[in-house]
């Protein structure tokens, strides 16, 4: 279960950067991350890790996950078309080529994080 390191992996950059903030914010309330669909993750497992890690954290607990995935991408090399990927093959949905590149859906970043004010 990848899904266990990838949620452990998204509290330690969260943790790190909430360390170096000048004024920490009081709680965390909602993290945004952007997954591309190449990482096969199981967002159902993924959020239950969350949760779980994510309790042990004071500045964490309680806040939620908010994951927004990112197609896998394929740029065909024989007719220059992008599409999305369809299917179990690595193939142009445009002319059938094998001849492709991917260029999208390998994407793993935290995008936003909101935080509580701390007065």
């Amino acid at each position: 279960m990848h899904e266990f390191s990838i949620a452990q992996s998204i509290v330690s950059a969260l943790e790190m950067e909430i360390g170096a903030m000048a004024q920490r914010p009081g709680k965390v309330l909602e993290v945004s991350v952007v997954l591309g669909k190449m990482h096969q993750v199981v967002i159902e497992s993924l959020q239950m890790a969350w949760e779980a890690l994510s309790s042990d954290s004071p500045v964490l607990e309680g806040s939620s996950l908010v994951i927004k995935t990112r197609p896998v991408v394929l740029l065909c090399r024989s007719c220059g078309k992008a599409s999305e990927k369809g299917g179990l093959l690595f193939v142009c949905p445009a002319c059938g080529a094998r001849d492709v590149e991917i260029t999208g859906g390998r994407e793993f970043f935290i995008e936003e994080m909101k935080v509580e004010k701390n007065d």
